[in-house]
């Protein structure tokens, strides 16, 4: 499990491993790592050399982390089985 497609196989970006969240004990472990990863992490340093694609998902998930109230507003949509990856 890595925080961005474009650092699958690379150390700084890996999250946990394929198990991450199989059982509570790999979801926790998974989640430190995340948050540890979250305050480590510089996408002006680590990203520089690539165009992210996500960007406006990290700015959208940045501004609910600012706002955890505009959580109650958001609504699940049905995606399609095929549309895995975006």
């Amino acid at each position: 499990l890595y925080n961005c497609p474009v650092y699958r196989n690379q150390a700084h970006g890996r999250i946990g491993p394929a198990d991450a969240y199989a059982d509570r004990t790999c979801t926790a472990a998974a989640r430190a790592s995340a948050g540890a990863l979250l305050g480590s992490f510089d996408a002006s340093i680590e990203c520089r050399e690539v165009t992210c694609l996500y960007n406006h998902v990290n700015r959208w998930l940045d501004d609910l982390s600012a706002h955890p109230e505009k959580l109650d507003g958001l609504e699940g949509r049905p995606q399609p089985v095929s549309d895995f990856f975006l």
